[in-house]
Order: C-alpha cells, then structure tokens, then sequence
C-alpha cells in the first residue's frame, strides 16, 4: 500500500512527523516549567539548622580541697583548746592527784587555769599551768597537776581554758570524771580531850568514806598504848566504798581518871597497814 498527498495543499511532509514534532513542544514546555517551580521552592524554604561545636571532655579532674588536720591550728583569729588527758568519763581516785595535759593555739597568752566542778558548779580544786611553745602546726601544749577534795562520791567535769589578761575564760574544754573520794575516817563522839563517865559502856560513833570493803576497827587504848578494847564496825552505806556513818559500844576497865586514846582506822586487806586512821584524847572515868 502506498502512501498518498494531497496535491490540493501542495504539502509533501506525512503527518506523523507533524504530530512528533508537536510532542516534542509539549515536553519542552513541561521541563521548563518544573524547573521555575523548583527554584521558587528552594528560595522559599528555611535553610537547615547547624548545631553548636561540641566542647571536648575534659582529661583531667579537678584538684581537691584540702582541710587542715586535727593537729593543726584554727585560722587565725580563731582559738583552739582540747583536753588530752585525763579521758573523758575517768575515775578518779582522789587520794591521787591528776594530770591533765592538753594543746591550744590562738590564745591571748601563754596563762593556762584548771579546775574542777560538779553538776552545780561548785569547785572541787583547781591550778594553772602554762602553755609552751607552738609547735612546727602552730600548737602549744600544757600539763596541771589537780588536786581535789570530796568527802563522797560526786560526778564532776574537769575544765581546762586559756585567760585573757582581765582573768576571764579566753577558750575551754572540759571533760566528765567521777571523784571517788580519798579514804578518810572521823571520829565524831567522844569529843577530843572528853571525860567518859561510864567506861565500862560507851559508844564511839563517826564518818568514813572509801574504804575497803567499807571496814573500820575501833579501839580504846592506854596513854602508853595498851589495848584496852577492840571492836570491828562497818560504815553504813549501800554502795561499796561510800560515805556514811559507822558507831561501836566499847568497854573498859581501869582506874578512874586513867587517860588513854580513842583509835578508829581501816585496814589494807592488800598490805597489812592502814588506809584511813582517826585519833582523840580521852579520859576514863572522873577522879
């Protein structure tokens, strides 16, 4: 089959290839337009967020505080006062006395007092010491020597504290102990120098404190030191050592107006002697 033309037209060219060419048109007018569409959208859109650097970690850590140690002195302007020895809830015999030895930094100056109190102030006995030179921390030492007196057992506190020049307390420390009272005997009746009317029955009566196993012996005796009657008593009290009163009936047979010594004392079960011993001048019986 061939192919024919119009020779009205005069047109030799088939028509398929006008219908390319118009496809062609077509397509070129589409890419153009996509591609104005695309830069209208790129100039419209927000740019992208850029993060921030990161920082690098660190290699090494930071240094430590330190703090001064417990043998060094406060910073300046501030005091220190302690109390080394005696420990705190220490008994205390006080047929001894007791050092008390402590360090201070800081104070006005070198003037040291010691003292003890009980619970209501009161002062049993006190000294003073006097603080050395400061050490390579700054600290300066001291060492008392206390002495006290109770005449029963009595809790209390050691104070220890430096002086200002007007005499107050320019710093302190302080430490419980228990006074345990020094082993004592007192004879309270007879009298010293009294006439016993009866010798043949009467009572010696008097105190004792600490002593061991709360024993006291009682005994009437000649002016040349002649037992004339002996007598074994214990002080009355519920505590081992503690303070009470103790009494004997003791009875002696002699010329009237014959003079002699009333002896009250407690023995040391550990050597043999005495722990406490109390004495007075009597008379037996009137002339």
């Amino acid at each position: 089959m061939s192919e024919t033309t119009n020779p009205e037209s005069g047109d030799s060219h088939p028509k398929w290839i006008t219908y390319v060419l118009i496809g062609v048109i077509i397509i070129l007018i589409l890419l153009v337009i996509g591609s104005f569409t695309g830069i209208i959208g790129r100039a419209g859109s927000t740019p992208p967020a850029t993060e921030a650097p990161v920082e690098p970690l660190p290699t090494e850590a930071p240094p430590e505080a330190t703090e001064p140690g417990a043998t060094e002195a406060p910073p300046e302007g501030e005091m220190l006062f302690t109390i080394i020895q005696p420990g705190n809830g220490t008994d205390w015999n006080l047929v001894e006395s007791i050092q008390v030895t402590g360090s201070a930094a800081g104070m006005p100056n070198d003037k040291v007092l010691i003292f003890v109190v009980d619970e209501d102030l009161n002062i049993y006995g006190e000294t003073t010491a006097t603080l050395g030179a400061p050490d390579a921390n700054g600290l300066s030492t001291y060492t008392g020597e206390l002495w006290a007196y109770a005449s029963v057992k009595t809790d209390g506190k050691i104070v220890a504290g430096g002086l200002y020049n007007d005499g107050s307390i320019a710093g302190s420390a302080g430490v419980f102990v228990t006074m345990i009272p020094a082993p004592t005997i007192v004879i309270t009746e007879p009298l010293d120098g009294a006439m016993i009317p009866d010798p043949t029955a009467f009572t010696v009566s008097g105190t004792g404190v600490g002593l061991p196993e709360n024993n006291v012996v009682v005994q009437a005796t000649s002016s040349d030191g002649t037992v004339l009657a002996e007598v074994f008593t214990t002080v009355n009290t519920s505590e081992l050592g503690g303070a009470g009163p103790w009494s004997a009936q003791l009875s002696v047979v002699v010329p009237a107006g014959t003079t002699g010594q009333i002896i009250a004392f407690s023995p040391d079960p550990t050597t043999g002697g005495n722990i406490a011993f109390a004495q007075i001048n009597v008379v037996y019986g009137q002339q």
